[in-house]
């Protein structure tokens, strides 16, 4: 498809808030004072890391060749990732054909461990070491269940896609702080007809000084997309879709994204990025009928699974979905990556994940995409969520430890974060007359700390002591660490809406629809649900299980399953029963 070149023409018109433009003052300068100093930069002899993907004639799979200043005791040592990332671990057996050379000659490689190796050259030299990313039909990788987000290295004839902290053997000593040119070139692709692009631009040839980490946290590809591209005040927007019949346009995608990317920029004042990529690639459905939406932001990039059939048109019940997601993936380049909390693994997702979860709404609306309305909805659910997840009580060690094997544990830090910035944004609102909110707050917490070290969660409960007060701060800490209720505000001064209590009725398919769908059968069916009540049984085979796939009947749920030999169709509400939650009531007219 023919490449856009539309521009976006944003304006950025939205005041800064002077508590950005004057120096800050009481308290809050008491308490920036105590913030450590900035960290002076790392300083050493090594050139820039020169990284080569390329496609060589007879050779399946792609090779990677890292060009680097060895270390200066004659040894270095290459390594995958340390740690799991997007729920996967490098699989050893996606690294192959290694070999190692400096000036013509052959080096030898020993390895450590599975997935570490040591180089022995001569003092400082400079090293090419390469490695072979193995084709995905090779023996020994197992397919996924439908509507998992793949993350897997792909390697095939119209699609190259490589995540870094998945793919990267790279030298640990220069695995420091000290940010350093990283030139990337592309070999091979060009007579397949492929477009390259990565996290640092498109072509056959990008470059970024950048440090390891987020040079490792990136993405690479090389394939058959769709393309549709914007100009962003000055910065590069380009949309990547690999495979075809989507339900959408390049350019709805790019429409879509470019407002929510210009928004988050203007909302920080931020227009430095020169590049931001974007690639889809199509997601199995966990069953016919059903959608399935996932994604992870990157080092100046986002990649999206969803299936085919997903609709951004107005009134579309993937629309929503799709808007939140690419604005929260979008605002983790300044919440997880321009700024974080030091701390173990998991251990602050609740700020990570949670706040940002809160600052999704707001980029929303600002992005003029969302309504007030829209906005005190999407409260109540996630208020709504929190007061129905009966894990809603657990410590945040119990998160740390569960995160990744219970749904109910999992969601907690969202909702945690979620409704503590809720909590801390009205008692802003009320301290200061209306006259500051989380918003200043938040860009002042990041311009604190710019060059600097990250505050670990101890400073961060003081920063929040200084903006709320010692009462909300140490509720807010009971809440996200010790597993106590919400400290939630009577009122929303913004929205003018008073938390009461309602009777609510959430969706429910009624049996395990997680289970069901691994096993292609109807598993955990509940006594009293709907599902019961329609005739679902265990054991059933079903073809396909939808729920809410209809617009117009979005809690409706549709499963084809058999029944003494025949395939039979069974509809139903998917609601459970109504439980009492809190929620925020509102008469204000929606503007």
């Amino acid at each position: 498809m023919p490449i856009s070149h539309a521009r976006h023409t944003r304006q950025n018109t939205r005041p800064r808030p002077a508590a950005l433009k004057q120096a800050v003052t009481g308290a809050l300068a008491t308490f920036l004072a105590t913030v450590l100093a900035a960290t002076a930069g790392a300083t050493d002899n090594a050139g820039p890391v020169l990284v080569t993907f390329e496609r060589r004639p007879q050779t399946p799979g792609v090779t990677v060749t890292i060009e680097f200043t060895g270390d200066a005791d004659g040894r270095s040592e290459v390594a995958a990732h340390d740690s799991a990332w997007g729920g996967f671990k490098p699989d050893p057996a996606d690294f192959t054909n290694m070999a190692a050379v400096s000036d013509g000659s052959s080096l030898p490689i020993a390895a450590i461990d599975a997935l570490r190796w040591s180089v022995e050259h001569p003092p400082s030299a400079t090293v090419l070491f390469s490695y072979t990313l193995r084709e995905p039909s090779s023996p020994g990788r197992e397919p996924l269940p439908p509507g998992r987000n793949d993350y897997r290295t792909a390697v095939g004839p119209d699609l190259f896609r490589m995540f870094g902290p998945l793919g990267f053997l790279y030298p640990q000593h220069l695995r420091d702080a000290t940010p350093r040119r990283h030139d990337i070139r592309w070999l091979g692709f060009d007579s397949s007809g492929l477009v390259c692009a990565s996290s640092f631009g498109d072509g056959s040839t990008q470059s970024a000084t950048i440090t390891a980490d987020r040079f490792i946290n990136s993405i690479y590809v090389a394939g058959r997309f769709s393309e549709a591209r914007r100009d962003i005040m000055g910065g590069r927007l380009a949309v990547l879709i690999a495979g075809d019949h989507w339900g959408f346009t390049p350019d709805e995608f790019a429409d879509l994204t470019a407002s929510i990317v210009a928004a988050q920029r203007d909302f920080f004042d931020d227009h430095s990025h020169p590049w931001y990529l974007v690639c889809v690639t199509p997601l199995e459905p966990a069953a016919p009928g059903s959608f399935s939406l996932g994604g992870t932001a990157l080092t100046n990039a986002f990649a999206l699974f969803c299936d085919t059939g997903t609709s951004l048109r107005p009134g579309s019940p993937h629309l929503a979905h799709v808007q939140r997601l690419l604005a929260h993936e979008y605002f983790h380049s300044w919440n997880g990556v321009a700024f974080h909390v030091r701390g173990p693994e998991g251990s602050n997702y609740w700020f990570s994940e949670g706040f940002t979860d809160y600052f999704t709404r707001r980029m929303l609306r600002l992005a003029g995409r969302w309504t007030d309305q829209d906005i005190l909805a999407d409260i109540n659910d996630s208020l709504a969520r929190y007061d129905t997840n009966p894990a809603r009580h657990a410590t945040n060690d119990q998160v740390i430890a569960a995160f990744w094997s219970d749904r109910d544990i999992a969601d907690l830090p969202y909702r945690r974060g979620d409704l503590a910035a809720l909590a801390l944004d009205q008692e802003i609102r009320r301290r200061s007359g209306g006259k500051r909110t989380l918003d200043d707050a938040f860009r002042d917490l990041m311009r604190a700390h710019a060059g600097r070290q990250m505050p670990d969660q101890e400073a961060l409960f003081g920063f929040f002591e200084v903006e709320a007060g010692p009462e909300l701060a140490q509720s807010v800490r009971r809440f996200v660490l010790d597993g106590h209720d919400a400290p939630l505000p009577d009122s929303l001064d913004e929205l003018d809406a008073s938390l009461s209590t309602v009777g609510r009725r959430s969706m429910d398919p009624g049996f395990d629809l997680d289970a069901s769908r691994q096993q292609r059968r109807i598993v955990g069916v509940r006594e009293g649900s709907a599902a019961q009540d329609a005739g679902l049984k265990d054991g059933m085979p079903f073809r396909r299980i939808s729920i809410g796939a209809d617009q117009d009947k979005p809690t409706e749920a549709l499963a084809d399953v058999e029944i003494d030999g025949e395939w039979m169709t069974i509809r139903y509400e998917a609601l459970g029963p109504v439980q009492h939650v809190r929620a925020y009531r509102s008469g204000r007219v929606p503007r």
